[in-house]
């Protein structure tokens, strides 16, 4: 997890922590079409037959809940709600 020491102020020392985005935009489309071009693959074999139909729906699914699990890890992590700590020196008196 990135972090940055702030400035103190009034004798407290901050931490600002934001969490860490391994995954831009970019890769997460990459990674999205590229999983379900290799889920895909194997339905080659059953083109044609009702096998298709029966399998489709849950190579779907996972594709879809891979995206939807992403997506939400994505918004979760957003860099601009980081957050900051403060802490007292252990002698400094405290404030209410």
């Amino acid at each position: 997890m990135p972090y940055e020491w702030l400035p103190p102020r009034d004798g407290e020392t901050r931490l600002h922590l934001w969490p860490y985005r391994s995954l831009p935009r970019r890769g997460f489309v990459w990674f999205i079409g590229g999983t379900a071009a290799l889920l895909l693959l194997p339905l080659i074999a059953v083109l044609g037959s009702p096998v298709l139909w029966g399998l489709l729906p849950f190579l779907l699914g996972a594709v879809g809940a891979i995206w939807w699990a992403l997506n939400r890890s994505s918004d979760r992590a957003c860099p601009d709600t980081g957050a900051g700590l403060q802490r007292r020196p252990e002698n400094a008196p405290e404030r209410r």
